[in-house]
């Protein structure tokens, strides 16, 4: 899938949709990494509640959304988190993860 359609797909989704939680529904952009790619791979890839592996294997890698999320988040600040636990969270995996590689 070409860079910019999965762009344009993050943005969207950003923009656009809620994460459904247990009792609230909250914006796409305050979901976790998790709940924001199975998301994406419902929405424009077509993943079922049950794997069909001919659409698991045309599902647009991970990485990819991840990567065009924080590009969106980047370039449009409008589409960062606002969730305060989600950025604690955040920034605690990165100073792990940053003290795991140094």
């Amino acid at each position: 899938m070409e860079r910019i359609t999965i762009d344009n797909n993050v943005k969207d989704l950003l923009k656009k949709h809620q994460c459904k939680r247990s009792s609230q529904k909250t914006s796409m952009k305050n979901s976790t990494t998790k709940e924001f790619i199975f998301s994406y791979w419902k929405k424009y890839d077509g993943l079922k509640s049950r794997f069909d592996m001919r659409v698991v294997r045309k599902l647009t890698d991970p990485e990819s959304i991840t990567r065009s999320s924080r590009k969106s988040g980047s370039t449009n600040p409008k589409l960062l988190p606002t969730s305060l636990r989600l950025i604690k969270a955040r920034r605690s995996k990165e100073r792990e993860m940053k003290k795991h590689y140094s």
